[in-house]
């Protein structure tokens, strides 16, 4: 009898940062920021997160603290309930 190694899978995720209807890049998320592909110029105020897992989003309301700068891509952010 031949035992098969059990099938190896690996998600695809995509990162998204929602602001005023233009969607960036992020490569990473946190509890308290975020960390966009390409520093930006933002202001402070309400964005959305999206995490696409295999092509299933899962969205949430953050509000950008202080903005996002073109010199530094990583972004404080905060929950919104």
């Amino acid at each position: 009898m031949i035992n098969a190694l059990p099938a190896r899978y690996s998600s695809t995720v995509q990162l998204q940062l929602i602001v005023g209807g233009v969607a960036f890049g992020l490569s990473q998320i946190g509890p308290s920021h975020i960390v966009l592909d390409k520093p930006q110029d933002l202001p402070p105020g309400d964005a959305e997160v999206v995490m696409y897992i295999d092509g299933h989003p899962r969205t949430w309301l953050v509000r950008l603290l202080h903005g996002a700068v073109p010199y530094d891509r990583t972004v404080e952010i905060e929950d919104r309930i």
